[in-house]
């Protein structure tokens, strides 16, 4: 055991060594990017698959950067197979990026745009379901408080009750309210109950919508313009299945096993529920840690020939 802790211990450093030179390598690519940027325009941006080679690798070299800084201070298992599940990922695409197949950079801007529509049209679509839960709401909330204040008053007519039970329904009508929008895991539930639910919900009407719809047009024109400049046999919008790519990647074997135990472990699936272990076994921390550091690697190595970095070991 003690050992195998060491040997966790060494890939760990091993990792954190590539530090300095995964930084070195994102500036190199971002010298070339702004030397990209002057041959390219608005008017043939997208037709060029070098441009965008570039761009996805040195997205991939930031998020390494990030994830060599962030992840590793401390080992817990979920972080290790999360790691291990991304990097696999990452890693398949620097492959197919570097492949001779220009599709996949215009695959990979294609998925950039719909991407980020997608998820503002989604984003969208739960603000129009919460403004119309708040003001449901809001309506449920003046008829109880109207069907409170009528009970109290009859009771209070009638020479019971007291002004102290009346403001006690009220706060308890109001903190059902709070729990209904807590449960429903609304996004603006904490200013809902400062501001009141029926003024949230004329807010994010006024606000929030007419942005996100904006945003999504914009996006939309963008995504028309970057399929106008590719070649026509790029335009079309494939479903991306993981194992058909990791097998063009060359990574058939790193996919069939990663993915089914990191799948077992990481998913609420009756499997994973059932599996006792808690935590990953040393042996399998090492196995993972040492697949992320090679994977970060030649992800690295990708980069640098992308980057044009010669020597990268000499610095």
């Amino acid at each position: 055991m003690v050992a195998q802790e060491q040997d966790i211990a060494n890939i760990v450093a091993e990792i954190r060594s590539l530090h300095p030179r995964v930084e070195r390598t994102i500036e190199a690519l971002r010298a070339r990017f702004n030397e990209g940027d002057k041959l390219v325009d608005e008017s043939n941006q997208y037709a060029s698959p070098d441009y965008w080679r570039l761009a996805g690798i040195t997205d991939g070299m930031i998020k390494i950067n990030i994830i060599i800084e962030k992840n590793f201070e401390y080992i817990e298992t979920f972080a290790v197979l999360a790691t291990t599940r991304y990097m696999l990922e990452l890693l398949i695409w620097s492959r197919l990026l570097t492949s001779d197949d220009p599709e996949y950079c215009f695959t990979y801007v294609k998925w950039s745009i719909t991407g980020n529509r997608d998820y503002l049209k989604e984003h969208l679509a739960k603000v129009n379901r919460e403004i119309a839960f708040f003001e449901g709401l809001e309506d449920r909330e003046a008829k109880d408080t109207l069907d409170a204040a009528t009970r109290s008053l009859g009771v209070r007519n009638a020479g019971a009750g007291s002004p102290s039970a009346f403001s006690e329904r009220f706060r308890m009508i109001a903190e059902e309210n709070d729990r209904q929008a807590r449960r429903r895991f609304c996004l603006y539930s904490r200013d809902a109950k400062t501001r009141g639910y029926g003024y949230q919900a004329a807010l994010m009407k006024r606000q929030v919508v007419p942005q996100l719809e904006k945003e999504i047009e914009r996006l939309e024109k963008i995504m028309e313009a970057a399929l106008s400049q590719m070649p026509e046999s790029s335009r079309g919008l494939k479903r991306w299945n993981w194992k058909e790519q990791a097998t063009k990647a060359g990574m058939t074997e790193q996919y069939d096993y990663l993915y089914s135990y990191t799948s077992r472990l990481l998913h609420a699936t009756p499997p994973g529920l059932a599996t006792k272990q808690k935590n990953l076994e040393l042996d399998e921390a090492v196995m993972f840690l040492e697949f992320i550091f090679v994977a970060i690697l030649e992800a690295t190595e990708i980069a640098e020939r992308v980057g044009r970095i010669k020597n990268p070991e000499a610095h």
